[in-house]
């Protein structure tokens, strides 16, 4: 540090000091004058007069501001002489009073906040205190209560068997009970069967009609070529025409419930229709053949001194390569599967369980086909 800034910062502190000391015999409170250990003061006073005195430099510089302006804006023959211009602003009310009351009121908020900080972190330790004391007091009763079970287990081995039995047969009860609640609890509270409702008679004759759509679809097919003559060839590819009946009957039953053969006759038709496609498509090729073509020569006769004595055709066979059209038909039926039928029904989701489920259990009418 610099020999000037040490000495100004060293005069600062003594200026302080004394200062402060003297305030402290005329406030009376660091002790008398005749005290020995009364010559230093206390810290509290020397922060004090450092507040103070940063205080009483800034007001003054505010002081100094405000002459300089109001100098600058009057007119040179109003102007007065700075002793005058202090006091007209007020001199009198920066004094040294009114500054020492003005630091006493900064220390006291300073001490005010310094508490509060204090007063915060012994709230938050007390508190972190009574956490550990109440986890060290729960971990012992909880091991208190595992000894003395552990301890039970051990002299009555008979009923900590019974007793494991007893809690593994719960578990097994209450998670067999939430899954039927799970797999059942959006339905309408129960009021949808989950067995195949409609009569005997009834299922098979919709299962009739269903099986007599799939072979008009074939027929359909045999006759191909008296349906649609005039073709040179006729391509197939056909799938195969089948369904599950089960499927079917559990469509109908989630749909309808209690059904009627007659009254799932649009049904069954339109479920048919999303199930299989029929489809034609015609094309057309150029080819070419060989086709046989009949050619007659002149032939002329002579004699033996090379005199025409007679003339004549003579008929002669030859071949061509001759361009035609080749009409294809191309004939196939699709089969879209047995969930394209259903999704033409329209089930939102709790139907959609509800048929899956019956699927699975065939709806508690195994004998039925």
């Amino acid at each position: 540090m610099d020999r000037k800034k040490l000495y100004r910062k060293r005069t600062a502190e003594e200026v302080a000091k004394r200062f402060a000391y003297t305030f402290d015999r005329a406030t009376d409170h660091s002790g008398s004058a005749d005290d020995p250990g009364s010559r230093d003061p206390s810290e509290e006073t020397v922060n004090m007069v450092i507040d103070s005195a940063q205080y009483g430099g800034r007001r003054s510089a505010e002081v100094l501001r405000t002459y300089s302006r109001k100098l600058r804006d009057r007119p040179l023959f109003e102007m007065k002489r700075p002793s005058e211009a202090l006091s007209a602003t007020g001199r009198k009310g920066f004094g040294t009073e009114k500054v020492l009351n003005e630091a006493k009121k900064h220390q006291k908020k300073r001490i005010k906040r310094e508490y509060a900080k204090k007063a915060g972190k012994k709230t938050v330790k007390k508190a972190g205190d009574i956490g550990k004391k109440f986890v060290k007091k729960t971990g012992s009763a909880v091991s208190k209560i595992f000894k003395g079970l552990m301890a039970l287990f051990i002299r009555h081995p008979m009923l900590a068997a019974t007793l494991v039995f007893a809690i593994m047969f719960f578990l097994i009860i209450l998670f067999t009970a939430g899954s039927c609640v799970m797999m059942f609890g959006s339905l309408s509270g129960g009021s949808i069967s989950t067995t195949y409702t409609a009569k005997e008679d009834d299922i098979h004759g919709a299962e009739a009609d269903y099986k007599a759509k799939e072979a008009e679809l074939l027929q359909k097919v045999n006759n191909v070529e008296s349906l649609y003559p005039g073709y040179d060839e006729y391509r197939y590819e056909i799938a195969d025409v089948s369904h599950d009946p089960w499927c079917l009957t559990s469509a109908l039953t989630v749909l309808h419930e209690d059904f009627t053969r007659e009254q799932v006759q649009g049904t069954v038709s339109g479920m048919v229709d999303a199930q299989y496609s029929f489809e034609t498509t015609a094309e057309t090729e150029v080819r070419y053949r060989t086709e046989e073509r009949t050619g007659y020569e002149l032939v002329r006769e002579t004699d033996d001194d090379g005199k025409v004595i007679d003339t004549y055709y003579r008929a002669y066979t030859y071949y061509v390569e001759v361009p035609y059209d080749y009409r294809i038909l191309n004939v196939k039926l699709v089969d879209h599967g047995f969930s394209a039928a259903v999704e033409t029904l329209g089930f939102d989701e709790d139907k959609t369980e509800l048929y899956e489920y019956m699927n699975r259990t065939k709806g508690e009418r195994t004998d039925l086909f």
